[in-house]
């Protein structure tokens, strides 16, 4: 996205690409819930995971950093993580409908914000903390 063309949206590319990718988030899981009544929730997920192998692919060989060591092995964790994510998401969906699931997924930068912290990842000042705390309540 370039807007180089209009000083009213120059530096808001990353809003509006976070706003398209939240729209692409409603838009899956209203069609998800239909196609989870042809497929069990398990196939579903790995339909899409399988699906987005391609795309993961080339993009790998656009990185100019090569991964070395132990970081070579990060996507076995992280795929077993997003492939149990899915088959959660694509349950509840299921079950509770596209609805529920979508007003959940604004909770995810609390969770975000409090695992990295726990990890080391991220460091918490005071008005963060605060503002982690505002966000639940």
């Amino acid at each position: 996205m370039t807007t180089s063309g209009s000083p009213l949206l120059k530096g808001t590319s990353p809003y509006l690409a976070m706003a398209l990718v939240q729209m692409l988030f409603v838009i899956m899981h209203v069609t998800s819930h239909t196609a989870l009544d042809a497929m069990p929730p398990v196939m579903f997920a790995a339909v899409r995971g399988l699906s987005s192998v391609p795309f993961t692919f080339m993009m790998s060989f656009r990185s100019k950093k090569p991964l070395t060591g132990l970081h070579q092995l990060w996507p076995l964790p992280l795929g077993a993580c997003l492939a149990t994510a899915y088959v959660l998401v694509f349950v509840c969906n299921q079950l509770a409908g596209p609805t529920l699931v979508g007003v959940m997924q604004p909770t995810m930068p609390v969770y975000v914000a409090l695992f990295g912290g726990l990890l080391g990842l991220e460091r918490f000042s005071l008005l963060k903390c605060a503002g982690v705390v505002i966000s639940v309540v």
